[in-house]
């Protein structure tokens, strides 16, 4: 198996034709708003006011990209700003979303995760049963997973003759 947003967008559409809404507007509705998270949401544009601005910095007349110089165009140099280029924020598709949230909104979550589901305005995000599974340790590690994980699969890396 492989990952791919193409099929997290599929089950996005899944989940916007059962609920009968956009994904966002559910998650703002359901998840967000009602413990408090207000600088939260999916939309790049509709938090841009209070996202940070990602950057490429821009060495003399070059990008480095990689341990690759590449030179900076001339339509690009008119936009830049004491050696750094402010680059897009990007918007995702349905389902293969970001959740965009500032340090403050994630609180709030972590906050009605800790204490049993409970936001703390009161709101109850999740059962406290989810709010438990959630914090049950899933694997026993006893060593490095990643070696263990070879040797489960099979891999060279794992084997030993």
């Amino acid at each position: 198996t492989s990952y791919s947003n193409i099929g997290y967008g599929l089950l996005g559409y899944v989940v916007e034709e059962i609920i009968g809404q956009p994904i966002e507007a559910y998650l703002q509705e359901h998840i967000l708003d009602p413990p408090g998270m207000t600088n939260s949401g999916s939309s790049a544009v509709a938090l841009a006011p209070i996202h940070a601005m990602p950057y490429e910095r821009i060495e003399g007349d070059y990008f480095v990209v990689l341990g690759q110089q590449i030179p900076v165009p001339d339509h690009v140099r008119e936009r830049l700003e004491r050696d750094n280029l402010q680059l897009p924020l990007y918007e995702h598709p349905i389902g293969a979303t970001v959740l965009r949230t500032t340090v403050v909104d994630l609180a709030q979550f972590v906050i009605a995760h800790m204490n049993g589901g409970c936001a703390p305005n009161g709101y109850q995000l999740l059962e406290r049963e989810t709010a438990e599974l959630a914090q049950q340790r899933a694997v026993k590690s006893t060593g490095n997973i990643s070696r263990r994980r070879a040797r489960d699969e099979g891999s060279a890396e794992g084997r030993r003759w």
